[in-house]
């Protein structure tokens, strides 16, 4: 069922908690986004400094230069886990904008108010967003730090 703002049941205040809500889950979306290169960044690193310090391939011990690698399994984990939070921070930007247009046209349903959830398919937003300027430059180029680091014990 449509209904006209004079005809919901919700008060200009229930409209604004909801927005405000909303903003809420857009901005921990984008924060986690933003923890997930710190994060990144800081496991590859550590991860790189040991096996810098221990890594030689004159080495004898069993951690030799090829333990470089290993520091590609968090950044992959964390491009993933990136590009899934901005995936769904931006289905919650569209859902919120969805949401704005339609109440300003009187077009909101009944139930539409307190329901919160991203737009589209968050699983093909993944798939997209992988391919944003925004996540991929980053991760690539932790990538041939890897490779570079690898080439240098080898």
């Amino acid at each position: 069922m449509v209904v006209g703002m004079n005809d919901c049941n919700h008060t200009p205040e229930d409209i604004r908690t909801h927005l405000s809500m909303m903003q809420d889950v857009i901005s921990r979306m984008a924060e986690n986004s933003r923890a997930c290169k710190t994060w990144a960044v800081t496991l590859v690193a550590a991860i790189l400094v040991v096996v810098a310090r221990f890594g030689t391939s004159d080495d004898q011990s069993a951690f030799g230069a090829q333990a470089a690698w290993i520091a590609l399994v968090p950044t992959v984990l964390f491009w993933l886990l990136d590009s899934y939070y901005l995936a769904l921070e931006r289905g919650f930007r569209e859902s919120y904008n969805v949401f704005v247009k339609r109440f300003h046209a009187r077009e909101l349903k009944e139930g539409e108010v307190f329901m919160i959830a991203p737009s589209g398919s968050v699983p093909r937003q993944v798939l997209s967003c992988q391919k944003l300027f925004a996540i991929w430059p980053f991760y690539i180029a932790m990538v041939l730090v890897v490779a570079v680091l690898w080439m240098l014990l080898r």
